[in-house]
């Protein structure tokens, strides 16, 4: 009985602990903004844009996610790079483990980005892949500061709309004040 009673309580705590760390993220993180958090236990600031809903198509939809981390309080040097990750909603698994992504920014054809995919789960009936990369901070700064960029992963187009530029631009900002 006394087993019974721990193996209960081990997996209410284990099936509790996602959603615990669901709640706390709800609360430091901000989704569609750009925004900036320090971290007192890392010493570390975190400059991000999460969610930016980059539409879809008739069977996928696209999220964009940007984020600088540094430490200290204050960025005392433009970062090297942006972690620049992508996830797509379909009704199957599409995209390999590795990939180039065509960037198109403002017209012109930047160098491919090399990504690679981060997670791939289930959720309800929709396939969720997440591919990302360590992106040039140059690169960033391009399509934060862009008027029209697409993305193509494999096959798929990705238009980055003006809403989502404002905030990969507010970014770039807070980025370089």
């Amino acid at each position: 009985m006394h087993n019974l009673i721990w193996l209960i309580a081990t997996a209410l705590f284990a099936l509790g602990l996602p959603f615990a760390s669901l709640a706390q993220d709800d609360t430091t993180k901000k989704f569609g903004v750009a925004y900036s958090r320090y971290d007192k236990t890392k010493n570390q600031t975190t400059i991000e844009a999460q969610r930016l809903e980059a539409g879809g198509t008739s069977d996928q939809f696209f999220i964009l996610n940007a984020s600088v981390t540094f430490p200290g309080e204050k960025l005392v040097q433009r970062p090297n790079d942006v972690i620049f990750v992508i996830q797509i909603g379909s009704p199957s698994y599409r995209y390999p483990d590795t990939m180039n992504v065509k960037l198109r920014v403002d017209g012109a054809i930047l160098s491919d980005l090399k990504m690679a995919t981060l997670d791939r789960r289930l959720a309800d009936k929709v396939f969720l892949e997440t591919i990302g990369a360590r992106i040039p901070y140059e690169t960033f700064k391009a399509i934060a500061l862009a008027k029209e960029v697409e993305l193509t992963v494999e096959k798929t187009n990705i238009r980055v709309g003006a809403t989502q530029l404002a905030v990969l631009a507010d970014m770039h900002k807070m980025i370089n004040p």
